[in-house]
C-alpha cells in the first residue's frame, strides 16, 4: 500500500508491473467493506467482514475496517453491538450509494473506463507536433 491505494489481490502480479488503474482508492475500500454489511443485513464482526473481503479479493486491516465503521457510527449510519461488532442501517444511505457499494466492482471498472478513455484522447491525437 502506498498513499492510501489499496492493492486487489491478484495471483501471479508483481507490485511493480500493475499500472495505476488497477490500484484501488480509498472510496473502493469503503465501498467494500460497506457492500459486505449490506449484502449480509446483519450484525458482524471485523474477522467476518475481513473474511468476505479476502473471498472478494481484497486484503484489508482489521484497523481499517474499524476505522471505517467507526465513521459511519459517528455519522448515525451504523451502531456498535460490542467489542469489534456493528451493524449497519442500510435506509441511512441513498439508493446510488448503496448500488455503488453493493456492486463496487462495477463503479471502480466505469471509473477506469472515464480515465482510460480522458488518457486516450490525448495519445496519437494526429496533429501537428
Amino acid at each position: 500500500m502506498r498513499n492510501g491505494w489499496y492493492r486487489a489481490l491478484v495471483a501471479g502480479v508483481d507490485e511493480g508491473e500493475s499500472d495505476d488503474v488497477d490500484r484501488l482508492r480509498p472510496v473502493d475500500v469503503r465501498r467494500a467493506i460497506l457492500g459486505v454489511f449490506l449484502r449480509s443485513g446483519r450484525e458482524l464482526g471485523l474477522g467476518d467482514v475481513q473474511a468476505a473481503l479476502v473471498a472478494d479479493g481484497l486484503e484489508v486491516s482489521r484497523s481499517k475496517i474499524s476505522d471505517v465503521m467507526h465513521h459511519q457510527v459517528r455519522a448515525g449510519r451504523a451502531t456498535v453491538r460490542g467489542r469489534g461488532r456493528f451493524t449497519l442501517d442500510p435506509m441511512a444511505f441513498s439508493e446510488s450509494t448503496r448500488r455503488r457499494c453493493l456492486d463496487w466492482q462495477a463503479a471502480k471498472r466505469a471509473r477506469e473506463r472515464r480515465y482510460l478513455r480522458g488518457r486516450n484522447r490525448f495519445v496519437d491525437s494526429g496533429g501537428v507536433g
